[in-house]
């Protein structure tokens, strides 16, 4: 009977390993294939990567006073690719490396999950692992898919500092703690609010369970709250006092009204935010012990006040917290539900986030041929020896925002054809349209002579908006 019961545990198990990397190549396929550059922030990567050059520390690489800015790692993992080539890399070498982080973020959250649910016998347990990871490649799918953002680099180390922290939380081994505190503090220093959370978690279980802690976990929370606060120093002291902006604040919104915005946004919010409920209720009526998976649930919320408070209106800003969310709610939820109906929630999950995964599929790679065809176009009019000028009318009604995002475009389209030509280019400046022979390349049509819309400008042959190049993030 045993043997049995063996042998039937040690093909679930294969099977769920067997379907997981099925899924994962074909979500890294879709990376790779037709891989090409987009325009907008991708141009950080491509003009430096992309050309062979390594990113550094400082500077606009890693650190912006005037706009609040301080992330010296958060372009440095590109490095890596430089170490197999002497010059220039290709979009396809990018997202091969990224798709393989992809899936290592992807294996370690199926290992977190199969840790936290225990039986790994049960098919209805091995069903919901597959199907929570599947949720957590779903909300990330679009950092990996492009390289605009960083944010893909915290998304790989994020569920490494967590296995390793519900490792440690275990077994007290300092090799767990040490990679646990290495992986939280290298994200810290790739994207601002991530300090929020070893702040919050270290905080949390000194605070509400230190009677409780050994002193190796104590000594494990000083050091997980240091890594935040040593961070928030070398932030007020470096940064703050040069900042005169925080990232974005569009419009007259306020904070409630985009923290509301976001949190609705964002339903796996609403899950923890019932979870939360549920264990305050239990933990302060019912008497029951306060743990270690609370304090991490805590730190998700923490860090979603945090990026309301700097009103950070895109939902991805928030997939940290989410994911953090998410884990400790299946921890709670697998406690409370039997477990075919825990795996029915993620599968009604995973179908909601899955859903638009062949729409975001077919866009990225409609996007990837519009915009390589018509910088390849340009490219071939500059082989002629055409001349390409760059239209930039200057008058009154301009502003400040419109101006950077102007300069950041003519930046852009000068490295895709960089890259493209294998050397510098750079564009002659116009502020008239006086009807020159050569290319006319636009940031948008709505000044001086050129057409005011998109469609009139397209009836000019030798006119480029880049408000008609597909993937223009900048604009």
């Amino acid at each position: 009977m045993n043997k049995k019961k063996h042998s039937g545990s040690g093909w679930y198990q294969w099977a769920f390993w067997t379907v997981l990397i099925c899924f994962l190549v074909l979500c890294v396929f879709f990376m790779v294939h037709n891989a090409q550059w987009l325009m907008g922030d991708e141009a950080i990567v491509f003009s430096r990567t992309g050309m062979g050059k390594p990113f550094s520390f400082s500077g606009f690489d890693g650190m912006i006073e005037s706009y609040g800015r301080l992330y010296p790692f958060a372009y440095t993992f590109y490095n890596l690719l430089l170490l197999f080539t002497d010059g220039y890399v290709s979009p396809k070498a990018v997202y091969v490396f990224q798709g393989i982080s992809l899936s290592v973020f992807a294996v370690f959250f199926a290992l977190l999950a199969l840790r936290l649910l225990r039986d790994k016998s049960n098919p209805w347990k091995l069903a919901t692992a597959f199907f929570f990871t599947a949720i957590c490649v779903f909300r990330v799918y679009t950092e990996f898919i492009t390289c605009y953002t960083g944010m893909w680099i915290v998304f790989l180390f994020l569920p490494i500092f967590m296995f390793f922290t519900c490792r440690f939380m275990e077994s007290e081994h300092w090799g767990d703690g040490v990679i646990a505190l290495l992986s939280i503090t290298y994200i810290i220093y790739c994207y601002e609010t991530i300090f929020v959370i070893p702040l919050a978690l270290g905080m949390g279980e000194l605070l509400f369970r230190y009677r409780r802690l050994t002193s190796r976990k104590r000594v494990f929370c000083l050091l997980l709250s240091g890594s935040g606060l040593l961070f928030l120093v070398l932030y007020a002291i470096l940064v703050l006092p040069k900042a005169h902006q925080f990232y974005h604040h569009y419009g007259d919104t306020t904070f409630l009204q985009n923290a509301f915005k976001m949190f609705f946004a964002n339903k796996l919010y609403w899950l923890a935010s019932v979870v939360l409920v549920v264990r305050f209720i239990e933990v302060v009526f019912k008497k029951k012990p306060y743990s270690f998976f609370d304090s991490l649930l805590l730190s998700s919320f923490a860090y979603f006040l945090g990026a309301a408070v700097l009103k950070l209106d895109y939902t991805y800003y928030y997939n940290v917290g989410a994911l953090i969310g998410l884990t400790a709610s299946l921890y709670h939820l697998k406690e409370w539900l039997r477990p075919e109906w825990l795996c029915i929630l993620m599968v009604a999950f995973a179908l909601f986030y899955g859903r638009k995964m062949p729409r975001v599929i077919r866009r990225f790679e409609r996007e990837r041929t519009e915009v390589s065809t018509q910088m390849g176009i340009l490219s071939t009019y500059l082989d002629e020896q055409e001349s390409v000028y760059w239209y930039e009318p200057m008058t009154d009604d301009l502003k400040v925002d419109y101006l950077d995002f102007r300069e950041s475009a003519k930046m852009t389209v000068e490295a895709y054809l960089g890259w493209m030509r294998k050397g510098e280019v750079s564009l002659e400046r116009k502020q008239s349209f006086d009807g020159s022979d050569g290319i006319w390349l636009v940031y948008s049509g709505k000044h001086g002579e050129i057409p005011k819309t998109p469609e009139e400008l397209a009836r000019y042959e030798r006119v480029f908006a880049t408000s008609l190049i597909y993937g223009y993030q900048c604009e």
